[in-house]
C-alpha cells in the first residue's frame, strides 16, 4: 500500500512538468510511430537499399531499447527535482534510507518499462519471441532503464545539463547495428554496452551464451551505479559534484 501511495504521488510529480510527461508517454506511442514507418517506408528503401541481413530485429531492439532510455530520464529528472527540494536529505535521516529511496525509485521505473516493452512489442510484431525470451529481455530492459537513471542523476547537475546528456547517452544505441558494421575494433566495444546484448537477444534468443552475457554486462552497469549511488553521500553531499 505505501509503494502505491508513494507511485501515485510520483505519478502527480511527473504530470506537473512538461518535459517529464512528455519523456513518460512517449514510448507508448513509439511503437505506433514505428510501425507505421517500417510499414510505410521500409519497403521504399529496400528497393534502393540491399541489406545483407534482416532489418526487422533491428528495428525491434532499436525501438524497445528507446523505452529505457527515455523512462531512464524520468527517473534521473525525479531525482533530481527531490535533490532540489532536499526530499534526499530528509529521507536519508529518515529510517527508509538511502537505500529504500533508489529502490523506490528503480521498482517504479522498472515497472513502466516492463510493461511499455511488452506493448510495444506487441504493437510491432516483427519478431517472433517465445514468451521466456520476451520476458526475460523485458526484465533485462527494466535493469537498464534504471542504470540510465542512476547513471543520468550522477552526471547531470539540473534539467538543462540532463537534456544535452541525453542527447548523448542516445548515441549509444548505435551498437544496435554493430552487426552491419564490418570494423572489428567496433564490435569489441560494442560488447561492453547492454544495446548489444540486448540486440543479440533478438537476433539469435536460442543462443546460450547471448543470454548469460546479456545478463551479465546489463547487471554489471547496473551495480557499478547503484553502489556508486549508495555510497556516493560518504564522499560528499547527496547528488552534488
Amino acid at each position: 500500500m505505501n509503494f502505491l501511495r508513494i507511485m501515485v504521488s510520483d505519478l502527480k510529480m511527473i504530470m506537473r512538468d512538461p518535459i517529464m510527461a512528455l519523456l513518460f508517454f512517449v514510448p507508448l506511442m513509439i511503437g505506433i510511430i514505428f510501425k507505421l514507418l517500417i510499414h510505410f517506408l521500409l519497403p521504399f528503401a529496400l528497393e534502393f537499399v540491399d541489406f545483407s541481413l534482416p532489418l526487422e530485429p533491428y528495428l525491434l531492439s532499436m525501438t524497445l531499447l528507446m523505452t529505457p532510455y527515455m523512462l531512464g530520464v524520468v527517473m534521473g529528472f525525479m531525482m533530481l527535482d527531490d535533490k532540489d527540494g532536499n526530499i534526499i536529505d530528509l529521507v536519508l535521516v529518515t529510517p527508509y534510507g538511502r537505500r529504500g529511496y533508489l529502490l523506490n525509485r528503480i521498482l517504479f521505473i522498472s515497472i513502466f518499462t516492463f510493461l511499455y516493452s511488452w506493448i510495444n512489442y506487441l504493437i510491432l510484431n516483427l519478431v517472433d519471441l517465445n514468451i521466456l525470451s520476451l520476458l526475460y529481455i523485458s526484465i533485462l530492459l527494466s535493469v537498464f532503464a534504471a542504470s540510465i537513471g542512476l547513471l543520468f542523476f550522477r552526471i547531470a547537475s539540473d534539467k538543462i545539463i540532463g537534456l544535452t546528456y541525453a542527447k548523448i547517452l542516445n548515441l549509444v544505441i548505435i551498437f544496435v547495428f554493430a552487426d552491419f558494421i564490418k570494423a572489428e575494433w567496433f564490435l569489441y566495444v560494442a560488447v561492453l554496452f547492454p544495446t548489444f546484448w540486448i540486440t543479440k537477444l533478438i537476433t539469435d534468443p536460442d543462443v546460450v551464451a547471448n543470454n548469460i552475457f546479456s545478463g551479465i554486462v546489463v547487471l554489471v552497469w547496473f551495480f557499478i551505479l547503484y553502489i556508486n549511488g549508495i555510497g556516493y553521500k560518504k564522499r560528499g553531499s547527496y547528488g552534488n559534484h
